[in-house]
C-alpha cells in the first residue's frame, strides 16, 4: 500500500540500498517510541495521526536536503518572474526530484528558533510543491502541529525526528523499506488499540 504511494509520488529510488532487518527494527522502534513523548496529552487512538505525518515529513526532508540551498535560491530568483507552472518546473529541476521545498528551513534548522517553531514549521510545510502539500493535508497535519504546540510538545517531536536514527535518505532506506516501516507502524498502532481500546 504505502510502498506504492511512495513510488507513485516519486520519492526517489535508492542506489545500492543496504537496510538490514536490525536497522529496519531500529527505525521502526524509534519512531514508534514517539508515543512515549505524547501519551500524556494525546489519546492512544491519535498516536498515528501525530507520528505518521512526521515520518513522511522526515522522508521528504532527507530526500530534499542535498539541494535545499539551490531550490531556495532558485525560488528567490524566479518567484516574481515566472508563472506558477513554470516556477514549479524550475524548482523541480533545482531539487533534482519530482517535488521540492523552497523554504530556507529544514527540519533540523527549525530547531534553531524554538520560540517560533510552530510558525516556521507551518511555513516549511507550505513551501512544498502542491502534491506534497496535499499528502500532508490528508493527515490534517496543521491541526496536529497546533495541538502539539498547545501542549509544548512540538519542539520535542521535531527534535526526535531529526535524530540520526531517523536518517531516511534514499541511499539508506529505499522506497520499499519506507513502505514496510510505515505499514509496520500502522500494524503496531492497531495492535495497541486492540489490546488497550
Amino acid at each position: 500500500m504505502f510502498a506504492n504511494e511512495f513510488n507513485d509520488t516519486g520519492f526517489i529510488q535508492s542506489q545500492g540500498n543496504t537496510t538490514t532487518m536490525s536497522e529496519f527494527n531500529e527505525i521502526s522502534n524509534f519512531v514508534y517510541g514517539t508515543a512515549d513523548l505524547i501519551r500524556d496529552k494525546f489519546k492512544r487512538g491519535d498516536f498515528e495521526e501525530v507520528i505518521l505525518p512526521f515520518l513522511v515529513l522526515r522522508r521528504l526532508d532527507c530526500v530534499l536536503e542535498p539541494t535545499n540551498e539551490e531550490v531556495h535560491e532558485a525560488y528567490e530568483q524566479y518567484s516574481d518572474e515566472l508563472n506558477d507552472q513554470a516556477l514549479q518546473e524550475v524548482l523541480k529541476n533545482a531539487a533534482d526530484a519530482p517535488f521540492y521545498n523552497y523554504s530556507e528551513y529544514t527540519l533540523e534548522t527549525l530547531l534553531d528558533e524554538p520560540s517560533d517553531i510552530e510558525r516556521n514549521l507551518k511555513e516549511y510545510i507550505h513551501s512544498f510543491s502542491p502534491e506534497m502539500q496535499d499528502v500532508l493535508d490528508n493527515f490534517g497535519f496543521e491541526s496536529t502541529i497546533e495541538e502539539l504546540a498547545k501542549h509544548d510538545l512540538l519542539y520535542q517531536v521535531v527534535k526526535r525526528f531529526t535524530q540520526p536514527t531517523v536518517d531516511l535518505h534514499p541511499d539508506r532506506v529505499d522506497n520499499s523499506t519506507m513502505g514496510d516501516i510505515f505499514e509496520e507502524l500502522i500494524r503496531r498502532f492497531n495492535e495497541s488499540l486492540d489490546e488497550n481500546p
